[in-house]
């Protein structure tokens, strides 16, 4: 009987380290094994799928942020001639409407205001008789209106 419990014994002993000393993959079969690896792969496809979306997408976001900045750039350019433009337009315009802006001028010591016509008036007559000539005596065809 000691020959058989050691027997039965050396056997258990046998199996139990026969056991601990398989490696862990094997604990499952290899068809759970593969099921593991596929999923682990599709997981790994829909991850690289995903940083691919998204990766495009930051590409179409950079594209469109340099149209945008184009755009912004043009209209700012664009916004700064017409601003000179229509700068020049008033200066010129002003420029023009000064010749009609009454003047304050210096007439015998008084100062009045006159308006260009009155102006020019005043020289022309002022140059008649400077020249011996006065509007009474010049005849009708040579008086300016």
């Amino acid at each position: 009987m000691q020959i058989k419990q050691k027997f039965l014994t050396a056997a258990f002993l046998g199996a139990v380290l026969a056991g601990l000393s398989t490696p862990s993959f094997a604990l499952f079969g290899d068809d759970e094994a593969r099921k593991a690896i596929l999923e682990l792969r599709e997981k790994a496809q829909t991850m690289q799928n995903a940083q691919m979306q998204l990766v495009r997408e930051i590409e179409m976001l950079r594209s469109q942020n340099a149209e945008l900045t184009g755009r912004v750039e043009k209209l700012t350019n664009d916004l700064a001639q017409q601003q000179k433009s229509v700068r020049d337009l008033f200066g010129n315009l002003d420029k023009r409407t000064a010749a009609f802006e009454s003047q304050l001028e210096s007439v015998d010591g008084k100062s009045i205001t006159v308006t260009p016509e009155e102006r020019r008036r005043y020289d022309l007559a002022l140059q008649l008789f400077s020249d011996g000539r006065d509007s009474l005596r010049m005849p009708l065809k040579y008086r300016s209106a």
